[in-house]
């Protein structure tokens, strides 16, 4: 399987079991959507400069966006490994057209599944009895740090769709 998450193959399960699986299951539900999203993209649109309206924090593109989620994505796989005494992975992942960023997020959703091995029996319980620590000083359950990661997937989504809302009033303006 190799030490580089590009050698690791996502396959997307049906339906997982447990608490855990139900999460994991949304997780990769979330960046399908991204992903479906962005592939309707032309390179020129993926990468050019978001307007005012739509950039959040300073994220200047739509490359840009989607490559934030799959650094803070990979983020959290790494704390999740590192809590269960697992290697980190290195991800260099790239995102310079909607295809490598496809890549990219499968690569993303590999690495967190990995990271769960062995532990989607889970109960709910045992899931909010898991910490990990953030580097930034929050400590979270297991189900509360995939949630976040979760919802990091969907508010990038969002920026999304409005830029593709604001790709189709342009359009019918034209």
């Amino acid at each position: 399987m190799g030490n580089s998450p590009f050698h690791m193959e996502h396959r997307p399960a049906l339906r997982r079991s447990g608490p855990l699986g139900a999460l994991m299951d949304e997780y990769e539900r979330a960046a399908t959507e991204l992903k479906e999203r962005i592939a309707l993209l032309p390179l020129s649109s993926y990468t050019e400069l978001l307007a005012e309206g739509v950039q959040l924090r300073g994220l200047g593109s739509i490359r840009i966006v989607v490559l934030q989620v799959i650094d803070r994505g990979f983020h959290i796989a790494n704390m999740i490994r590192r809590r269960f005494g697992m290697q980190e992975f290195q991800h260099g992942m790239r995102a310079e057209t909607p295809e490598l960023a496809s890549m990219s997020l499968n690569a993303m959703l590999a690495c967190t599944e990995g990271a769960l091995e062995g532990h989607w029996e889970l109960d709910e319980h045992e899931l909010g009895t898991i910490l990990i620590s953030a580097p930034w000083g929050t400590d979270y359950t297991l189900e509360q740090l995939l949630e976040h990661a979760i919802v990091i997937v969907l508010r990038q989504r969002r920026i999304v769709d409005h830029y593709l809302e604001q790709m189709q009033d342009r359009r019918a303006r034209d």
